[in-house]
């Protein structure tokens, strides 16, 4: 990507996966990623094809906060497993992946971002959103937050994820009041100084950053029976697989569906890169 705009903000990844937060931001055409922090060996190779101006970093618990280079805006989806329905609910402070967090808190508190893009499972709100605010708020930073579905964005599939954004306490915006109605999910209580992602209507949020309309797919239904693969050949609500080929020849199959599985969608972080081009008046 060129990045000849001088205005671009510069991006520190942590917990990057295979960089899909950081794809989305650059669709943008407004960040610039500087370095990521990923523990997963296939992930780095991943990141290093694709980046490969990029210092990577390993494992996030040796990382001497005071030495990396400071950035306008911190990224990650920190470790969900203690958090999710699907893991043990040891939750944020006694789980052994999540509490990893507080290493995202500690960068934030060290390298003070302009802002903090913050990932995870819709459960966080009941298993660690109280211990995450309070963190940010310690570092003496404001938040926001909300989830996106991939289903906005014309996805098959509903994936949800829960999106914190901070900045740092006393930054003045223009604030856009919540109007709360049914089915648009959880909202953020936002200050006057809020930068106000929220909106009422995501569809007509998200479709004023795109040039063609949003077509969304129909997703099967959880309670769905679908018992064999033949009960799918032939019909047509079922979209083309993003996957080529089959399981055989792939190398690291298993790695790659691992990787995918647990990116964020691009396009949900690409609207947020947008929202924050408006905020910054780019």
């Amino acid at each position: 990507m060129n990045y000849e705009n001088k205005k671009a903000l510069s991006v520190g990844s942590l917990f990057s996966g295979i960089g899909g937060i950081e794809l989305g931001l650059e669709r943008t055409g407004f960040f610039e990623t500087k370095w990521f922090i990923e523990n997963d060996i296939y992930c780095q190779a991943v990141l290093r094809k694709h980046w490969s101006q990029c210092e990577v970093y390993g494992d996030i618990t040796y990382i001497d906060w005071s030495k990396m280079p400071k950035v306008d805006v911190l990224t990650g989806g920190f470790p969900c497993q203690d958090i999710s329905q699907a893991g043990r609910g040891k939750g944020i402070i006694d789980g052994k992946r999540s509490s990893l967090w507080k290493h995202y808190a500690e960068s934030i508190r060290i390298l003070r971002p302009k802002y903090a893009i913050i990932e995870n499972v819709p459960m966080l709100y009941s298993r660690g959103l109280n211990v995450v605010l309070a963190d940010i708020a310690q570092a003496g930073y404001n938040a926001e937050w909300f989830t996106l579905q991939a289903s906005y964005f014309g996805a098959p599939h509903k994936r949800e994820r829960m999106f914190i954004i901070a900045y740092p306490c006393g930054k003045r915006f223009i604030h856009l009041r919540l109007k709360k109605q049914s089915g648009q999910g959880r909202e953020s209580a936002q200050s006057e100084n809020s930068p106000g992602f929220i909106t009422d209507d995501w569809s007509q949020r998200i479709q004023r950053f795109k040039q063609k309309k949003i077509q969304r797919k129909q997703g099967f239904s959880w309670c769905e029976d679908v018992r064999r693969i033949e009960d799918l050949r032939g019909r047509q609500d079922i979209p083309e697989p993003l996957f080529c080929g089959g399981r055989d020849g792939i190398p690291n199959w298993m790695d790659r569906i691992k990787s995918c599985g647990n990116s964020v969608v691009p396009e949900c972080a690409e609207f947020i890169g947008e929202r924050l081009k408006e905020i910054e008046g780019l």
